[in-house]
């Protein structure tokens, strides 16, 4: 599978007033396959929009290469810097960017304009281009007349009617309500199937990243902790960063106590707890954390018979219904797990109640603590 971008070693710097300098990219490396969409995930500050403003031209990387469909547009080692204009991609911002004078059709048509393309196409291509994101019909209003999720959809017809092969995403369903947001992701991931750019998406939507990627890259202070498909970015997460920031955790501290045929056996401050697979890079003795999913957590009036390992008496502190599930809040000592319900007969359970927590092995999974990672940091 070809390429569409090949993003090597690239650095960017910035020297803040007083001479300190920050790395919002540091050394990163990544790539996007023809009709892959990739998304760059992450909290404010992270580095994803500053990497895509690298690739689109509108940033000068320090360092490394950038690749766009076989040709190089950034070489820091060769010396090669290609323009915006001249990359041969569309950009699709968080702002729509659309020209309030200028109507829906001509804000669409605005690209093909430097084609020299006759009249009579640039409107048919407009118009295919508008009736595929769902905003048919509104070629002659002007942007302040339509809706937000109208301006939205207008905004990616206009990246989508050069045809480009590669479009790039900066956080474009921020600015529309939850309902509008939930429907252009569906579309969103249809018209990349149907159409098959090859696309590179940031946000900071967790949920926006899971449904709309192949591939997603978590990042961490300007490097990449995590690059896997949506599945396993969430259930086999790197480190304590990307379990946190991907879905929701508890956390409980631990160190190895045993490892045998398979299996990995932790001891915690509630006992010992039983890993379903154990991983190489962890031996006895060494500094842990389990990942306990709340969706994978189960709730009992009384202890699981037989069931020694991986088990924990608690109080029901606070019922939270959600609608597609009901939160119990639930404390051991000074430790608090939040665990999802969809079992109607955990209804019964009231704020002050004991209960017994329960996770199966296959569904715990185990980092590496957090202080110990930062002791082996270089």
């Amino acid at each position: 599978m070809t390429d569409r971008i090949q993003i090597s070693n690239v650095t960017k710097r910035y020297r803040r007033a007083g001479g300190a300098t920050i790395v919002p990219v540091d050394s990163i490396s990544l790539t996007v396959a023809q009709n892959e969409l990739v998304v760059l995930l992450g909290p404010s500050g992270c580095g994803k929009t500053t990497l895509l403003r690298c690739v689109a031209g509108l940033e000068t990387p320090d360092e490394g290469e950038i690749v766009i469909d076989g040709r190089v547009v950034f070489s820091s080692a060769k010396g090669i810097f290609v323009p915006p204009d001249q990359r041969r991609l569309s950009m699709i911002f968080q702002s729509y960017a659309l020209w309030p004078h200028m109507t829906v059709a001509q804000n669409v048509g605005y690209p093909l304009e430097g084609h020299k393309l006759p009249a009579a196409e640039i409107a048919r291509r407009v118009s295919q281009a508008l009736e595929l994101v769902g905003v048919g019909g509104l070629e002659g209003q002007y942007p302040g007349r339509i809706s937000g999720g109208q301006q939205q959809r207008v905004a990616l017809a206009r990246a989508l009617v050069s045809n480009s092969s590669v479009v790039l995403f900066d956080e474009p369903l921020s600015n529309v309500d939850a309902q509008v947001r939930n429907q252009l992701r569906f579309e969103l991931k249809r018209m990349q199937r149907q159409i098959g750019f090859s696309g590179l998406y940031v946000t900071h939507d967790q949920a926006e990243a899971m449904e709309l990627g192949h591939r997603v890259a978590v990042l961490q202070s300007g490097r990449i902790a995590a690059l896997d498909t949506p599945r396993r970015v969430y259930e086999e997460p790197t480190n304590h960063y990307v379990a946190n920031f991907v879905g929701v955790s508890n956390f409980l501290d631990g160190h190895v106590r045993s490892i045998t045929e398979g299996r990995i056996v932790v001891e915690t401050r509630f006992g010992p707890f039983e890993v379903g697979a154990a991983e190489p890079h962890f031996a006895p003795g060494s500094a842990v954390q389990l990942v306990l999913r709340p969706e994978k957590i189960s709730l009992n009036a009384a202890a699981p018979a037989g069931q020694a390992q991986n088990t924990v008496p608690v109080r029901i502190e606070a019922q939270l219904f959600s609608g597609a599930y009901t939160e119990y809040v639930v404390s051991a000592e000074d430790h608090t797990f939040r665990v999802w319900s969809h079992d109607d007969a955990l209804r019964g359970f009231a704020e002050g109640d004991t209960a017994w927590l329960s996770i199966k092995p296959a569904a715990l999974r185990l980092i590496r603590h957090p202080e110990a990672t930062r002791a082996i940091s270089p």
